[in-house]
């Protein structure tokens, strides 16, 4: 069975600190775990919403990009964030509230039985280095600045 590292983030470029939304862009790199290989990377503006909402976003859009691969079988992923929102969020830990992240999960859950295979979700702390999350992090911060 095929195995995904999904490796998203999502950035928010705010006029000021005290603004809840901004310029957002979501970025995510996929990595096929059984050769090691990057087999994609994508920065994408989102328009003007929230961090959390980009984050979330980042996931929804690497999901749709592997399922476009038309891969033969179940397929297992791993997505890994530095947001412990989505994590939490996507492994059934955390309870959303707000509706428009509501409504992004509902879409990425969707998504996620779509694979039939198995996913499991990592937190990464953000800045630490990790090279994977480093492009994610660079990507969506490209995409935020359009």
């Amino acid at each position: 069975m095929p195995h995904y590292e999904i490796w998203t983030d999502g950035s928010c470029i705010k006029e000021n600190d005290r603004d809840s939304e901004g310029e957002c862009g979501a970025g995510y790199v996929v990595m096929d775990v059984d050769t090691g290989k990057i087999i994609h990377l994508h920065g994408e503006y989102i328009g003007i919403t929230t961090n959390n909402m980009a984050e979330f976003v980042a996931v929804e859009l690497a999901l749709e990009d592997l399922l476009a691969r038309e891969i033969d079988g179940p397929i297992d992923v791993g997505i890994i964030s530095d947001s412990k929102m989505v994590v939490e969020s996507l492994a059934g830990n955390y309870n959303l509230k707000q509706k428009h992240l509501i409504d992004v999960v509902e879409r990425i859950q969707k998504l996620e039985s779509q694979l039939k295979g198995d996913q499991e979700y990592f937190w990464v702390r953000g800045h630490s280095g990790v090279e994977l999350n480093e492009w994610a992090d660079r990507l969506a911060y490209a995409a935020a600045r359009g």
